[in-house]
C-alpha cells in the first residue's frame, strides 16, 4: 500500500475576468467543485474566491495528473451551474495556476483562501497567487 500527503494550490478565473461567481452562483460552484474533487478520489481541503476567480486547496491521488483535475473540476462545475442558470450563466478561463503546497505552508495557505473577499477588499494580496491569472 503506497502512502502520499500531494496538496496543490489550484486557481483559476472566469471568462475574460467578468464577475460571474454571483452570491447565487457562489454556493452551487463550490459545491459542484467540492464534488467532483470527491469524485475522482481528491479531498477538498478549501475553496475561496471572489467574482472573478477562484483559489482550490486539494488533496489529490498520485495516479490523476493535476491538469486532468482541472480540467474535470471546471468543466464539471461549470456544466452544473449551467444546468441550474442557464447557458449563458457561466465559463471560466482556458487556463489555470497550480502550486505544491508544503504541509509547513498550510496554515496561512488556508487562511488566504478563506478570506479572500477580505484580502481583495483591502488589498493584502499575494501577488503570486494573484498575479497568474491576468487574462
Amino acid at each position: 500500500m503506497s502512502y502520499t500527503r500531494l496538496y496543490y494550490h489550484i486557481v483559476t478565473a472566469t471568462y475574460r475576468r467578468y464577475p460571474l461567481i454571483t452570491p447565487r452562483v457562489e454556493p452551487m460552484l463550490y459545491a459542484a467543485l467540492r464534488a467532483k474533487t470527491e469524485a475522482v478520489d481528491g479531498r477538498p481541503v478549501r475553496i475561496g474566491g471572489i467574482a472573478d476567480h477562484v483559489h482550490m486547496v486539494v488533496a489529490l491521488p498520485p495516479t490523476l495528473s493535476v491538469a486532468q483535475f482541472a480540467r474535470a473540476a471546471k468543466s464539471g462545475s461549470c456544466y452544473h451551474v449551467r444546468q441550474a442558470m442557464g447557458a449563458d450563466a457561466f465559463r471560466w478561463q482556458s487556463g489555470y495556476g497550480a502550486f505544491t503546497v508544503s504541509p509547513r505552508h498550510m496554515k496561512p495557505l488556508l487562511d488566504y483562501v478563506a478570506c479572500q473577499k477580505e484580502h481583495h477588499a483591502t488589498n493584502r494580496l499575494w501577488k503570486r497567487c494573484e498575479a497568474i491569472l491576468e487574462p
